[in-house]
């Protein structure tokens, strides 16, 4: 039975919430031109870039269910297994999802007056090591951008101001990953959606990079932390909303250069 469990556990989510999402971006990309021809090119990349992060919505949906507990599955794998969000401070952070999509809309609309044509095209040729290379350089950036801006907004008057907001949430659940104020919610979306334009990633492949990424976000945020996902991140962003000072980064490469990084509950 314990297996079983293990197994509904993984399924409900990682693998259904995943497939689904790749799926969802499968079905834009089948219809690459058929879109790009039938709307101007502004419209075309603020529906396609807001589907890619719509995408990792199962995601949210699947956790929303678990913190609720509809789905009485995971109990295990709580990180704080001695904090349990009421169910209005879950549902306050799932209702904020739709303002803080309508925020990003108008950033969306920035980014697509911003590519060049060639990037918005399909790419004829998949050269997969120089896409591969760019992706992991986006990877690498958004760590640093992450962290930076993560530190900056952790200084006394910015945190007060703005970052407090997101740190309501001790013990964190998946929709509180882009429950921000306003600022801090631009801060934290501009590079994830620019900087695939710095490297010349094209649209289609960002697409991918902006699901994975929303993705990422929900599982940090989750309050979960499960065999199957690796680098213990949410455990080690868990620990970040519960001592406010330590692990600024997602993955830990920038705390670990500049110091003052711990990554499991022990080591707390």
């Amino acid at each position: 039975m314990k297996i079983l469990s293990e197994i509904e556990t993984f399924l409900f989510t990682l693998a259904i919430p995943f497939v689904t999402g790749t799926a969802t971006l499968c079905v834009v990309w089948s219809n690459w031109d058929h879109i790009f021809s039938s709307f101007s090119t502004e419209v075309a990349v603020v529906g396609t870039v807001s589907i890619a992060f719509a995408s990792a919505m199962p995601l949210v949906m699947a956790y929303t269910a678990i913190d609720l507990q509809v789905i009485k599955i995971a109990a295990k794998h709580k990180i704080q297994k001695d904090k349990k969000l009421c169910n209005d401070e879950v549902w306050k952070a799932v209702s904020m999802l739709k303002w803080e999509f309508l925020q990003a809309i108008p950033t969306f609309y920035c980014y697509a007056r911003c590519l060049p044509e060639k990037m918005v095209k399909m790419p004829e040729n998949w050269d997969i090591p120089s896409l591969a290379g760019k992706f992991f350089a986006v990877v690498c950036l958004q760590e640093i951008c992450f962290y930076t801006s993560h530190r900056i907004l952790h200084t006394r008057t910015l945190y007060k101001h703005i970052h407090k907001r997101h740190h309501e949430y001790k013990a964190p659940t998946a929709s509180v990953g882009t429950y921000a104020h306003p600022i801090e919610h631009q801060l934290s979306l501009l590079p994830v959606l620019f900087l695939p334009y710095v490297v010349g990633l094209p649209l289609a492949v960002a697409l991918f990079w902006y699901f994975i990424a929303y993705f990422s976000v929900l599982n940090h945020h989750s309050g979960y932390e499960f065999p199957w996902l690796p680098g213990n991140l949410a455990t080690f962003h868990d620990l970040h909303h519960r001592h406010f000072d330590k692990n600024f980064g997602i993955f830990g490469w920038m705390d670990r250069v500049f110091g003052g990084s711990f990554d499991t509950p022990q080591d707390s």
